[in-house]
């Protein structure tokens, strides 16, 4: 599953009522994007987006 799969996949919000996902972004773009998904992804699926910033790429 890639990450823009990951936004747009259709969530059960019974099964997802207390999960929380991390996910891995690279430079602030990829932060304030998914920052907003994981704001909507709160309200609307109870889903709580954790953001791992990776910087040591080459």
């Amino acid at each position: 599953m890639t990450l823009a799969t990951l936004a747009i996949a259709p969530l059960n919000v019974d099964a997802a009522s207390s999960k929380t996902v991390t996910v891995g972004v690279v430079g602030d773009t990829s932060r304030e994007l998914w920052q907003d998904i994981g704001q909507r992804a709160q309200k609307k699926y109870g889903i709580t987006i954790k953001l791992k910033e990776f910087n040591d790429y080459v």
